[in-house]
């Protein structure tokens, strides 16, 4: 399987994005975190079996091919360029849905026009021939596979895979920690593993010992976030990516459709997209390129990311109400850099507002009756959950009064931070543009 061409292709498709432009050695692939999915996994089940747990072995070879193979149909550049075509083609059905339509049959590829990840990586089971020989010649269904990582009709162990406490997880906190030299990665793995449970219900679990163990996990997760992915320069750098993608996108250069990529996947030439065939265009755009998207591909290629002018972030409840009241401050925001952009005479391409809120755990502690109805089934059986030994059931970590989820889950993070691309010419204002901006916002949280 490590063979295949869908899998080699990994190894040119960055785990972090551009986080290696702030982080220089954080530049590790997705084939190597795979591996380490694949690894974890296999540990996590044997731990299961010494607890008591019956596994078979075919079960177990199925998990660890899922560990393995869930990145499989990651774009290039993993999640910057996946949340560009998702922009680029939501903003199509837009348009789409606001003429009128006739009773005609409309194909499956139009109507879904788009794939995330793990819909790619369910394509790339299906249909890419020499992966599929591999599959058949172990007696393995792909439905097997792509049911765990993407969680359709998910099997009993599917939290190993994709949980709040998961292999993947687990693995990218260690490896980011080792590549970033961040110190968030420093959690008791052996321990945590070994204390992996099934309770009556056949949930998995962890032995309550390993509560202050899970509780560090979820934290340094929470920081490591904060620290990499959520870096300024390295939330700039992606911001200028995307908007790139999607220039290559509505330009033409760049076909990312449901139809097209399933065209790559059955013709075989998916395991050429990857991060050097997204370089080539950013390139090719730099050179042959105009206006503000041709600085946006030379300021890729030279790291020059745009300035942040301005930022704003808090720790509030996770409540609807919280939630209103950081998007009332996100339009206001949106409200100033139309303005700002005319007083200063720089043009609203050159302006990036990022909003963001970010929680320890996919549910919280307390969920309002209102929200009830939004929230999924399966995305609250993905929380941690701590073992009662007395009645052998469990439940959620964050509810558990002995954690601190238990109040950190019902908290979030939110931040609002405000970039300008600013041209070459123009870098000696910065401090008067700075403060030009901060002068516009009557909040004095802002820095």
């Amino acid at each position: 399987m490590i063979s295949t061409r869908a899998f080699q292709r990994l190894r040119n498709v960055k785990q972090l994005g551009l986080a290696h432009m702030v982080f220089p050695a954080a530049d590790y692939s997705r084939f190597s975190h795979s591996l380490g999915v694949c690894h974890v996994t296999q540990r996590i089940i044997r731990s299961l079996r010494r607890s008591g747990q019956a596994i078979e072995s075919d079960e177990e070879q199925r998990y660890r091919l899922a560990g393995l193979l869930h990145d499989i149909g990651h774009y290039p550049f993993s999640h910057a360029m996946e949340e560009a075509v998702h922009d680029h083609y939501s903003e199509l059905i837009t348009v789409d849905a606001a003429q009128p339509q006739e009773a005609v049959p409309v194909a499956e590829e139009d109507r879904v026009p788009w794939l995330n990840h793990e819909a790619v990586g369910k394509e790339v089971l299906t249909h890419d021939e020499e992966l599929l020989n591999v599959l058949n010649s172990a007696g393995i269904r792909p439905e097997e596979i792509f049911q765990i990582f993407a969680r359709e009709q998910p099997p009993r162990f599917a939290n190993l895979i994709s949980s709040d406490l998961d292999a993947d997880r687990i693995d990218y906190l260690l490896r980011t920690a080792h590549h970033t030299g961040l110190p968030y990665g420093a959690v008791d793995l052996g321990y945590l593993l070994g204390q992996v449970r099934v309770d009556n219900n056949g949930q998995i679990c962890i032995h309550p010992k390993a509560l202050r163990t899970a509780d560090h996990f979820l934290l340094g997760r929470y920081f490591d976030y904060q620290q990499v992915a959520f870096h300024k320069a390295v939330a700039a750098m992606e911001w200028l990516l995307k908007e790139v993608i999607k220039h290559l996108l509505s330009s033409g250069r760049l076909d990312c459709s449901t139809r097209a990529t399933r065209e790559r996947i059955a013709q075989g030439s998916w395991g050429s997209v990857d991060d050097p065939y997204l370089l080539g265009l950013i390139r090719d755009l730099a050179v042959n390129g105009a206006g503000t998207v041709k600085e946006m591909a030379e300021a890729i290629l030279y790291r020059r990311p745009p300035k942040l002018l301005a930022q704003l972030e808090y720790i509030d409840p996770r409540s609807v109400g919280a939630g209103r009241s950081f998007r009332d401050r996100r339009r206001r925001v949106n409200e100033l850099v139309g303005r700002w952009a005319e007083e200063l005479g720089l043009p609203l391409d050159r302006w990036y507002v990022r909003e963001g809120s970010l929680t320890m755990t996919k549910v919280g502690a307390n969920i309002p009756i209102s929200e009830l109805p939004q929230l999924d089934d399966d995305e609250t059986n993905q929380a941690i959950r701590v073992l009662n030994t007395r009645t052998g059931a469990s439940e959620r970590i964050m509810a558990d009064r002995r954690s601190l989820m238990h109040v950190l889950a019902d908290r979030a993070l939110y931040s609002l931070r405000i970039y300008a691309l600013i041209p070459a010419n123009r870098e000696a204002e910065l401090n008067e543009i700075r403060a030009h901006v901060h002068t516009g916002l009557d909040d004095d949280e802002w820095t």
